[in-house]
């Protein structure tokens, strides 16, 4: 998982959390997190060998107290400088990776994945087919996603 978001934070996906996983509804959520609330996931970082998930509350104000918040005494200004963080109430906050991917703490990741082409070509096929194959030459190593629709006979008029 955490090569995963990685690799899609390098390609500036978009990526969103739901907070959080408490057995009543309630509850609240672990260290001064927002119950029912989304986050922007920036970044995942490893320092020195620790993983850490970079958030931010959209809100701009952080209410986390966990491991690796802004008032934990590892923070350095060596570290802050090398990681690009500030000490300060903007709703950017890091935390331990692991505690991001397991619960209670969130309970969902939305990933925007995009492109934008310089190139686009519509294909319509009026056939009716059990398969149909693509063939679709990319000139250049790159990621490439693609969609597919269907139109849905039965919401025709």
């Amino acid at each position: 998982m955490y090569k995963l978001l990685s690799d899609l934070s390098k390609e500036d996906f978009p990526m969103v959390v739901s907070c959080c996983v408490t057995r009543k509804k309630s509850d609240p959520a672990p260290d001064g997190l927002v119950n029912n609330h989304a986050y922007t996931l920036l970044d995942v970082i490893n320092v020195d060998g620790t993983k850490l998930a970079k958030l931010r509350n959209p809100w701009s104000t952080e209410g986390y107290h966990g491991e690796w918040s802004d008032k934990d005494e590892r923070w350095s200004p060596e570290l802050l400088n090398r990681v690009g963080h500030k000490l300060a109430n903007d709703g950017v906050f890091f935390m331990p990776f692991y505690k991001f991917v397991n619960k209670p703490y969130f309970r969902s990741t939305t990933v925007a994945l995009y492109r934008e082409f310089k190139n686009t070509q519509l294909f319509t096929i009026d056939q009716v087919v059990e398969q149909l194959f693509i063939t679709i030459q990319v000139p250049s190593k790159q990621r490439v996603y693609f969609t597919l629709e269907g139109e849905n006979p039965r919401f025709k008029k």
